[in-house]
């Protein structure tokens, strides 16, 4: 929400080492490397469409972010994936770290 509002916080069952969001999107990774998300129907109050899903096919991932330029991860192996449709696929390179923006996507190299 661009004006978030609320007088506390409101727990939404699962655990999860990693998380982003975008809109009404939130996107995460487990300690078993798995990814899941979850989609709000609304956050005044709140409500959600479905319960968290299962996003991963093979890889495991240690960090997943999203934006306007879509659904990017890494893997354990420091590998770069982005969701097309129900299935990631591999971009060249490595890092460690991900953010994605409107247009663009930004990475910290396995290098620094």
């Amino acid at each position: 929400a661009k004006n978030p509002v609320g007088t506390g916080w409101k727990h939404v069952g699962g655990k999860l080492s990693q998380i982003d969001t975008y809109g009404l999107d939130v996107w995460g990774v487990n300690s078993n490397f798995d990814a899941f998300s979850l989609t709000f129907k609304e956050l005044t109050p709140i409500q959600t469409v479905s319960g968290w899903s299962h996003r991963n096919a093979a890889p495991k991932f240690i960090r997943t972010a999203l934006g306007s330029a879509g659904v990017w991860a890494i893997d354990d192996g420091y590998k770069i994936f982005y969701r097309s449709g129900e299935s990631w696929k591999n971009y060249p390179g490595s890092l460690k770290d991900i953010s994605v923006g409107k247009s663009e996507i930004w990475g910290v190299n396995t290098k620094e």
